[in-house]
């Protein structure tokens, strides 16, 4: 069974489900995905776990009507909709955007949680143009500016690549996502409508420590948009709550070839 809709306020969830294991499995995608990207793992988890993998607010089939604002509370109250009871220990397992979103939810109920995965989390390391962007009012308004009118800010880029600023990775990533006015529309509606996930290291680290759980962290070797740098220096502060497992690739680690290492790491 796969994709599924409930029906919270004004808007519609829209939901995977893959497997019927006895665990259940909350799973939380990156950026400008969606629940099916996690579908690649219901023949090696399906049989221990559930999934249920959400479509977040402008992503996906789910349709938000709730404003430019998702609140972190909002997660936990979609869940008895979706039919997982208040009692259910649940697994995280979150991709980049996901990372910070499971990081986030594992410090608000951290009773529920049975074990967290991240795959090449976002939320460990905070970029300072992504905190102006989301977190401060003047911030918020020039990145709406920026995503109308952006060429201010590529002859920033150009300027910066010159000058061996940034690698040719990230000014390609940042091209991707400036170069229509669609997909700049997107970018601002989804930073802003996430801007309330910005999960705490020390609350994180205080949390595992009390349930005397490890959190698992899994990056590609080759990596330039997310790198292990700062999960490696996090882990290097706290050994013991934090294992890290570096993988043959890139940032794109959600493919069937890695699905031995994701399974690995929820089982450990």
């Amino acid at each position: 069974m796969s994709g599924q809709i409930i029906h919270y306020k004004a808007s519609q969830i829209h939901y995977h489900r893959y497997g019927r294991g006895p665990r259940v499995l909350l799973c939380f995608h990156g950026f400008g995905e969606s629940g099916s990207h996690f579908a690649f793992l219901t023949n090696t988890l399906g049989a221990d776990f559930t999934l249920y993998a959400i479509d977040m607010p402008l992503h996906g089939q789910t349709q938000w009507q709730q404003g430019l604002l998702l609140e972190p509370q909002q997660v936990w109250e979609w869940l008895p909709l979706m039919g997982i009871a208040d009692s259910t220990h649940l697994y995280l397992l979150g991709y980049s955007m996901g990372g910070r979103i499971a990081l986030h939810l594992l410090t608000m109920q951290p009773q529920r949680i049975a074990g967290i995965v991240l795959v090449a989390p976002d939320g460990i390391y905070v970029n300072p143009w992504y905190w102006l962007a989301t977190q401060t009012h003047w911030g918020n308004q020039l990145f709406r500016v920026t995503m109308e009118n952006p060429n201010w800010f590529l002859g920033l880029l150009r300027f910066a690549e010159k000058r061996g600023l940034l690698n040719k990775s990230v000014t390609k990533f940042v091209h991707h996502y400036l170069h229509d006015s669609a997909v700049r529309k997107a970018l601002y509606r989804r930073w802003t409508t996430m801007r309330r996930f910005k999960p705490n290291k020390a609350q994180v680290l205080q949390t595992l420590k009390h349930k005397g759980q490890r959190l698992q962290i899994l990056y590609g070797k080759y990596d330039r948009i997310i790198t292990p740098k700062y999960g490696q220096r996090w882990q290097a502060a706290a050994p013991q709550h934090i294992q890290i497992t570096l993988i043959d690739g890139g940032h794109i680690l959600l493919q069937e070839k890695y699905a031995a290492h994701i399974a690995a790491a929820l089982n450990r």
